[in-house]
């Protein structure tokens, strides 16, 4: 049941990694080197084809990954675009603060006095 909706679906796009839509990369698929948003991109063509009981389509394919990272910066399918953006990961440094660090502290409070040793008579 390639392309259906089903559970069947779900799992063979697990099983393709994080980023399904890009399992059909390949190295003969490279066509070069081009220059995105500042970063250096290799750029891939192909195509993508899914198979029915009652025939078959296939898709022209772009896909831009990023030379340094070899994380996706674009995917094209069929004259639609895609786009990827990364965030850098927040300060390791920081802490929490406000209502929230204020509830942590209830909480932490509160599993203290439901497991703290009764006292003995």
């Amino acid at each position: 049941m390639v392309g259906s909706a089903g559970a069947g679906f779900e799992v063979r796009a697990a099983e393709k990694g994080p980023f399904p839509e890009l399992s059909w990369l390949k190295k003969k698929d490279f066509k070069g080197e081009v220059t995105a948003d500042g970063s250096k991109v290799l750029l891939f063509e192909g195509k993508e084809t899914l198979v029915f009981d009652e025939g078959s389509i296939s898709f022209r394919t772009r896909a831009g990954i990023d030379a340094a990272t070899r994380l996706p910066v674009f995917f094209e399918k069929d004259g639609l675009r895609r786009t990827y953006k990364f965030l850098p990961p927040p300060d390791p440094n920081m802490a929490p603060e406000g209502s929230f660090m204020k509830r942590i502290v209830q909480i932490r409070d509160q599993v203290h006095e439901l497991t703290r040793m009764p006292a003995r008579p």
